[in-house]
């Protein structure tokens, strides 16, 4: 009989090999043709998650029934990493790369797809004590990020409201922060991406790639470290406006939470799963 980790194990060693391999290919981005045959083999690789996330439900009520209903990190973690790989399975054809908008215009499949997932992911963070949040792996933190990343570019790209669900992600990251500096510096990418929500692209501090789907986290990882450490403790509260960005982390910098010893983590999360 699965255990909740060997379960885990069994999606990122086997199944999200499909969503590595797909992330690998190249098409032609001025091709209409190649595009419709990029969504049909995406579908296809979502498809093959979609089945396997069946799959996990039930295997995930049997181990959770022989538990005794108590909490299991391990399912928490496994349920966020599907979610991780949808959002890498589509986001870089959600939104057309810069220049492609007019000729292409979004795929609202891959958008609906990727904003499921990210709701998805803080559904299951909203049912979790802060204590067991703060002490899971610290593979969940990507999870958080890339969903909160999502929500935003979506928001400002299409000129929509950013989803109060991103308020869960932002105190998640703090949570998570008080034990990791990897979600620490997220987190403040995450609220200066928030504060800076009405601003054009190229107007925000951060460095651009953030804001282009086209580059996965692992991507854009190093522009994000160079950017967070070289900005003051204070820089990134000013002019906060958005629920998520709350008084009690104006009153305490996210930089002086939990252990300030603790060496940055770079996330050992495998690369298929490419976001």
């Amino acid at each position: 009989m699965a255990s909740a980790y060997s379960l885990y194990v069994m999606l990122v060693t086997k199944e999200l090999w499909h969503v590595h391999w797909f992330l690998q290919q190249s098409f032609d981005t001025q091709s209409a043709t190649e595009r419709v045959r990029w969504q049909n083999e995406c579908k296809s690789v979502d498809e093959q998650l979609i089945a396997w996330r069946t799959k996990f439900a039930t295997a995930s009520m049997r181990v959770n029934a022989e538990n005794g209903g108590s909490y299991d990190p391990n399912i928490i973690l496994t349920h966020c990493t599907l979610d991780l790989a949808v959002i890498s399975l589509y986001q870089q054809l959600a939104l057309p790369p810069s220049g492609l908008e007019e000729a292409q215009g979004p795929w609202y499949h891959a958008i609906q797809r990727c904003l499921d997932a990210c709701d998805d992911i803080t559904n299951i963070l909203r049912g979790m004590h802060d204590t067991n949040l703060e002490n899971i792996s610290p593979l969940i933190i990507s999870c958080i990020f890339v969903a909160s990343r999502f929500f935003l570019v979506h928001a400002k790209m299409l000129n929509v409201e950013i989803p109060r669900n991103l308020d869960l992600l932002v105190y998640s990251l703090k949570t998570c922060g008080l034990r990791w500096s990897l979600a620490r510096r997220l987190e403040k990418v995450i609220r200066t991406a928030t504060a800076d929500h009405k601003l054009p692209s190229s107007m925000s501090s951060l460095p651009v790639q953030f804001y282009d789907l086209q580059y996965s986290c692992l991507d854009i990882d190093e522009a994000l470290r160079v950017w967070a450490e070289g900005l003051e403790p204070w820089m990134h509260l000013a002019g906060l406006e958005h629920p998520a960005l709350d008084q009690a982390s104006i009153l305490l910098p996210n930089v002086n939470l939990g252990n300030t010893n603790d060496s940055t983590f770079l996330p050992i999360t495998p690369q298929i799963l490419h976001t």
